[in-house]
């Protein structure tokens, strides 16, 4: 009695009163019974629960746009990545049949048809031509790192003059060398005139990457480089020269000749890849619609039942 007392006076000192639990009332007695909705405790807390709205329950909907979309522009861009591949085999299949028809053509005669062949270069690419005059002495282009059948070797490059002053590079071959950078000794350039027949081809297009190493002893010149570009032989080509390069064939060796291969890969390659970028298309249209389903359904999990149709305060008798 003396310690309810001492609460009391201190409760009534501080001006505070005791708290005491508030009791809720229940949910029929507040909004009414909810049709359909079974009566008992658990019940009526799910109802609630149920009909409560649900906060980030869209995101599930924005999440299923972005992998639709997402898939979408997947797929297009594997669309026309397909295309792409696919219009390159075909250039490469009309570059293939122009090279089948130049080779089925006469030989030119270079020193004849020199005006026309200049003019026009590209549309005398891969044809067969041949000329006559003398290898320039001491002047040479190895091209390194080529092998053949597994061996190290080199390719030489010489310069044919004309006897008007005119130049014809001139791909002479494959050369065996033990490093595939250097030329083995030897007299690479014969006196007298000779007569070379072969295909013509361009020379390398492109920018200029690689560093050219130039071995120069006394009077004999030799430049190592990877491919041929005019931007190497202009400066040592002082007259005019033909702006396509004469890859000699026929038998003979050393230098062996190397026959002429079709330009680019192969046309079926092309397609394959053509086939693989619309596989890859199918595969992101296929994930993008099974990621947004997926969304959705999570989604609709989410969501909340519709209003009742009892209002609160509503009763029903």
């Amino acid at each position: 009695m003396t310690r309810q007392r001492a609460v009391a006076t201190g409760a009534s000192r501080v001006g505070t009163t005791p708290k005491t639990p508030v009791r809720s009332a229940p949910v029929d007695a507040l909004w009414g019974p909810r049709p359909g909705v079974p009566r008992g405790t658990a019940a009526r807390r799910c109802a609630v629960d149920r009909a409560a709205p649900v906060r980030g329950s869209t995101a599930p909907m924005r999440r299923a746009l972005v992998a639709l979309l997402l898939g979408l522009a997947l797929a297009a861009v594997c669309l026309r990545l397909a295309w792409w591949q696919f219009d390159r085999g075909r250039a490469k299949e009309a570059a293939r049949a122009a090279w089948a028809a130049q080779a089925r053509r006469p030989p030119l005669d270079l020193a004849r048809a020199w005006g026309v062949v200049a003019a026009h270069p590209t549309a005398f690419v891969y044809a067969p031509a041949a000329v006559e005059g003398r290898w320039h002495p001491g002047l040479r282009v190895v091209l390194r790192g080529r092998s053949r059948d597994g061996r190290p070797g080199v390719e030489l490059v010489s310069r044919l003059d004309l006897d008007d002053g005119r130049a014809v590079w001139v791909h002479r071959g494959w050369v065996p060398s033990p490093d595939a950078t250097r030329l083995p000794p030897g007299r690479w350039e014969p006196p007298g005139r000779v007569r070379v027949a072969g295909v013509l081809v361009p020379f390398a297009a492109g920018p200029l990457r690689d560093r050219a190493l130039v071995d120069a002893r006394g009077a004999d010149t030799t430049l190592v480089v990877r491919r041929v570009h005019p931007a190497w032989l202009r400066p040592r080509t002082p007259g005019p020269w033909l702006p396509l390069l004469l890859q000699a064939q026929g038998p003979g060796g050393p230098p062996h000749p190397v026959p002429p291969t079709p330009p680019g890969l192969p046309p079926s390659r092309h397609y394959a890849y053509a086939g693989q970028w619309l596989a890859f298309a199918l595969l992101a249209l296929g994930g993008g619609f099974v990621l947004a389903r997926r969304s959705a359904r999570a989604a609709s999990r989410l969501s909340p039942l519709p209003p009742s149709s009892a209002g609160p305060g509503s009763r029903t008798s």
